[in-house]
């Protein structure tokens, strides 16, 4: 993951790391035009890997809100058989998208939905079989 440590480094953002393996990273930045931002970042990738890699951009508070919210009961949180993920996506998804995706969920699946801030975007706009996260 140096490797995409020093891509975000050579566009010349500050405090860069990367988080495991999962491809996010975690950088300073002067700008607050995020399209702009993942567009100038895509653009770097494109030239500098020779393929496309798709971008999008999370603020600082995004994540906080993520990671502040209780999208289970405190039973649910407790039972530790339960787990929570999280997905991120560059748009909304599409209603037929959904649908799609809550028709083949496990019956003891839930999913919640939070959007994020003003910005119109959004994860998983799905409904929630137990609980869910409110939209900002």
């Amino acid at each position: 993951m140096e490797c995409l440590r020093v891509l975000f480094a050579e566009l010349g953002f500050g405090r860069v790391g990367v988080f495991i393996s999962s491809g996010n990273v975690l950088f300073e930045r002067e700008t607050s035009d995020d399209v702009k931002l993942a567009q100038t970042i895509e653009r770097h990738f494109g030239k500098s890997l020779g393929y496309d890699v798709d971008t999008f951009v999370r603020t600082r508070n995004e994540i906080a809100d993520i990671a502040t919210a209780q999208p289970l009961s405190k039973n649910d949180l407790a039972n530790t058989a339960n787990t929570i993920h999280v997905c991120f996506l560059k748009e909304p998804l599409a209603k037929e998208n959904s649908r799609k995706l809550l028709a083949c969920r496990p019956w003891s699946t839930s999913f919640a939905s939070m959007a994020a801030r003003s910005t119109g975007r959004s994860g998983l706009n799905l409904g929630s079989q137990k609980s869910g996260i409110s939209s900002k």
